[in-house]
């Protein structure tokens, strides 16, 4: 689907585009960010190598496993909060680059008749994210444009970005989540079960 499947109504995936994202982590933990993305662009995940995949015929469950080498996020944010105690904010472009990331797929399905054709809808898809080998992040026009805090910022948030992945995977799981269910229902409601998972 890299280059999309208009005849489905989906757009090309290399890059993907999501045109407004919000994140809110606020917890006591160290990292307590609220971000919103807009134009955002996610660029090489057609690069993504599948190493697993199994279908339940009898539950309708799908499980996969994949690797992208490497990933780019990139669009305009707005962010507001604390980064280990620290107040950061700022409004401009955004660049997350992830390298070598695992992750794991769980869609749940359930049948659907529709013009004497069975379909399979997804109700629920689940994305887990494992530790990547390495992730680097830019946020451009910190602090409404002071250089060297922002140069330092950006220099905090890269010296921890393992713990700004752990603390913020879980939001980014859940987004992914409902965007990777929309696309493949918009497959899976179009294309009949038989077509798909072949006898």
């Amino acid at each position: 689907m890299k280059n999309g499947m208009p005849e489905l109504g989906i757009l090309p995936i290399d890059p993907l585009t999501i045109n407004a994202l919000s994140i809110e982590h606020g917890s006591q933990s160290s990292i307590n960010l609220k971000q919103d993305f807009k134009n955002v662009r996610l660029s090489h995940l057609a690069d993504s190598s599948l190493t697993m995949f199994k279908f339940d015929n009898d539950n309708y469950i799908m499980k996969a496993e994949a690797v992208t080498p490497f990933l780019e996020f990139y669009g305009d944010y707005k962010m507001d909060g604390r980064v280990l105690l620290l107040p950061v904010v700022g409004q401009g472009i955004s660049n997350v680059t992830i390298h070598g990331l695992r992750t794991k797929h769980e869609a749940f399905g359930e049948l659907v008749k529709s013009r004497d054709e069975t379909y399979m809808r997804i109700k629920k898809y689940n994305v887990k994210f494992e530790e990547p080998q390495f992730m680097s992040l830019h946020f451009g026009n910190l602090f409404n444009g002071e250089k060297v805090l922002g140069d330092t910022m950006n220099r905090i948030l890269n010296e921890n970005w393992r713990l700004m992945f752990t603390e913020l995977c879980g939001a980014y799981e859940d987004t992914f989540g409902y965007i990777f269910r929309d696309i493949t229902n918009k497959i899976f409601l179009k294309v009949p079960m038989n077509k798909i998972f072949l006898e």
